[in-house]
């Protein structure tokens, strides 16, 4: 049995491999951690043959729960971020590419600004700030996570798709996972590089 034979059977004889108990797992992880938890769970389902809808769902369901937690305990933490000296600098710098991309709007905020590289919660504390209640706030956050679901979802169904691809293709688990290592590298560097060109936007703008 193949490495890749054998990483795939132990998940199939897990406790993910149960549609219920991936379903709950998935809704835990991505609450507490978001995109990455996204990508590792539509790794895993498409890795075990599971609906992909199911990940899109669990995904959904826990981000939202998640964000709201966020929203609501913005009030008290955020300003922990803005006078923290190891954290005001990057709160200053995503309030800045808030105002540069989305110019305040809470949609756009929402759906372009918050899935950037290490934004998220701070982007949420930022409107939670703004106190625009949070029945607004989920029902802009509503439309903004399926975007994101599909975004991240899709991205890990390509990813599992491609390591597969790969496998069968040179026989070697050193490339596919080589190669999987470098993919993560490369996204997290590009969103870096995003993040920015958009501050460097804004600066722009103000001269």
């Amino acid at each position: 049995m193949s490495l890749l034979e054998t990483i795939v059977h132990s998940l199939s004889t897990s406790v993910l491999a149960n549609p219920l108990y991936f379903f709950i797992i998935a809704v835990i992880a991505t609450m507490l951690w978001g995109d990455a938890s996204m990508v590792l769970f539509s790794i895993i389902s498409t890795t075990l043959g599971l609906p992909f809808i199911l990940v899109l769902i669990a995904g959904y369901i826990g981000a939202t729960i998640g964000d709201t937690i966020w929203f609501l305990a913005g009030y008290k933490i955020l300003p922990f971020f803005i006078d923290h000296h190891l954290f005001s600098k990057g709160y200053k710098k995503i309030v800045n590419v808030i105002e540069a991309v989305a110019h305040k709007n809470i949609t756009v905020t929402l759906t372009i600004v918050k899935p950037l590289y290490g934004t998220r919660i701070i982007t949420i504390l930022y409107l939670a700030n703004k106190k625009i209640g949070v029945w607004r706030f989920m029902r802009c956050n509503a439309l903004a996570l399926m975007f994101w679901a599909l975004y991240m979802g899709g991205l890990g169904y390509l990813v599992a798709k491609g390591f597969r691809f790969i496998f069968n293709t040179f026989k070697s688990i050193q490339l596919a996972l080589s190669l999987l290592v470098l993919f993560f590298i490369l996204f997290n560097i590009i969103q870096k590089q995003l993040n920015k060109k958009i501050e460097h936007l804004k600066k722009k703008r103000k001269k």
